[in-house]
């Protein structure tokens, strides 16, 4: 469908300043048909797409969140009841394939693929200097990857050849691949501190470090493949936090989600399985404010997003060290205790005693360092075959789906879609 480039650039201007931009397409899918032609546009594509990201993360957490276990909903909507797996067989619903929450989410991350595309179009059809274009590049190509890999945790299957009508879907190998080759030329792109001082300014802003986000995304990727040197590798060259800023931007999504609108709590379990001692626990909900939902789901209240502007981190250091340590344990290189102790350290808690098996503890402290960041889901599947009876005991009670289902606008425009995989609860 055309777009028409005032109208693109006037939500582009939206996004800027008060949430993610709507660009009214039918199919996220679409190619683009028309490029921004100036400077300014293309700035105010790249504020757009970061914007898209940001505002995004409500939906992939909602999502995550609840399928794994983490969360459960106050208000009794029947579309986010699918998605949990509950103990009473009276509050369970089938996921279905005009499932609300699973079509926004489906949908909102190709709208942000199809904002990379238009940079990447825009960037090459206009006049900019070679290290300008190199910049917006690498952003698009990781706005990309970020979309991807929300995709590659919540679907068996996706396109990542957006640029047609009728993109074929592929496997999670072949999607992996495809990130980690736009990661190496976003990387190549802004080499040596090559960012152009007006779009670090205009562009990024203070929160959003591109270099960074990068390297954390090469670490994420690689994880996920298995290519556990590559994974620690990158996770030993990040060197700062990047986080979302929303104290110009609009409301933090996640504060909208869990402070203003109360709409789904912790899982009790999530903090009274803890270690005695954990920060993290007291600093994400309060255990005072207590209730029970739908059977035997005992909840907290959600305290972490306090305020509107509370910025959102796209990663943690001590998550990068959560990796190294994966890695570590898995290739049998590299010393996983001493990352994991540093993770502990930071939690207010003792070394590690050596009293569970070391990748035992590592998926426990991801599961209290990456609470609510949409990675628990994946976590379970990269864990399945380790025969952990604690993680595998978890993943029998909480999980209640492998993967969603494809969404009914897709399978109704795109005749590539696979066939549905027979939803159950685990």
């Amino acid at each position: 469908m055309k777009i028409d480039k005032k109208i693109l650039i006037i939500f582009m201007i939206i996004s800027a300043f008060f949430y993610s931009c709507d660009l009214d397409i039918d199919n996220p899918n679409s190619p683009t048909e028309e490029a921004v032609e100036s400077y300014d546009g293309l700035v105010l594509l790249g504020i757009g797409l970061q914007s898209r990201l940001s505002q995004s993360v409500a939906q992939v957490v909602t999502i995550n969140g609840a399928v794994s276990g983490e969360t459960s909903p106050v208000i009794a909507y029947l579309d986010y009841q699918s998605l949990r797996k509950y103990t009473d067989d009276a509050s369970r619903q089938p996921l279905e394939k005009d499932n609300s929450y699973v079509r926004l989410l489906w949908r909102e991350q190709y709208r942000i693929v199809k904002t990379a595309n238009d940079i990447i179009e825009s960037a090459n059809s206009i006049s900019i200097s070679d290290e300008s274009k190199k910049a917006f590049i690498a952003l698009a190509n990781v706005g990309k990857v970020m979309a991807f890999y929300n995709l590659m945790n919540n679907w068996e299957k996706l396109p990542i050849n957006t640029n047609e009508d009728h993109p074929n879907f592929v496997d999670r190998a072949t999607a992996i691949n495809e990130c980690i080759a736009l990661l190496g030329a976003a990387e190549a792109n802004v080499a040596g501190g090559s960012i152009p001082t007006d779009f670090q300014a205009k562009v990024l802003g203070d929160g959003f470090d591109l270099e960074n986000v990068i390297k954390a995304y090469q670490a994420r990727i690689n994880l996920m493949a298995g290519n556990y040197a590559d994974a620690a590798s990158a996770a030993s060259e990040v060197t700062a936090e990047a986080n979302y800023v929303f104290s110009q931007t609009g409301e933090n999504p996640l504060y909208t989600h869990f402070i203003k609108s109360f709409f789904t709590k912790a899982m009790a379990y999530w903090a009274d399985d803890a270690e005695a001692g954990d920060l993290r626990v007291a600093a994400t909900v309060d255990i005072t404010d207590g209730e029970s939902r739908y059977g035997e789901d005992s909840v907290y209240t959600i305290i972490k997003y306090s305020t509107a502007t509370d910025p959102v981190l796209i990663y943690t250091m001590n998550e990068m060290a959560l990796i190294k340590a994966e890695a570590y344990a898995r290739s049998g290189s590299g010393n996983a205790e001493n990352e994991v102790n540093q993770v502990r350290a930071d939690a207010g808690l003792a070394a590690f005693d050596g009293s569970t098996s070391i990748l035992e503890e590592i998926f426990k402290q991801r599961f209290y360092e990456c609470y609510l960041t949409g990675q628990h889901w994946e976590d379970f599947r990269r864990f399945e075959n380790d025969n952990i009876s604690y993680i595998n005991n978890l993943r029998f009670a909480e999980m209640a789906h492998e993967w969603l289902v494809y969404p009914d606008w897709e399978i109704d425009k795109n005749p590539n879609t696979p066939a549905q995989q027979t939803q159950i609860n685990l």
